[in-house]
């Protein structure tokens, strides 16, 4: 009888794949999505940098 806590990572690798497919179908191609994820991350990198600089990340709890 198989695990709860498999079955749950097989549902959840399911996802994955699903998402996978679905951004390559979106794009058109592995290349295209490939692409596509590199300018969000880029994007994303750019976003946290400057909130940091500009004081907009929530403070660090004291030590």
């Amino acid at each position: 009888m198989p695990d709860v806590a498999d079955k749950l990572l097989e549902d959840e690798g399911s996802d994955v794949e699903r998402a996978v497919d679905d951004a390559i179908r979106q794009a058109g191609s592995e290349r295209a999505a490939i692409r596509s994820l590199i300018a969000l991350l880029e994007n994303a990198e750019r976003n946290v940098s400057l909130g940091y600089r500009r004081g907009l990340q929530p403070p660090r709890p004291a030590p």
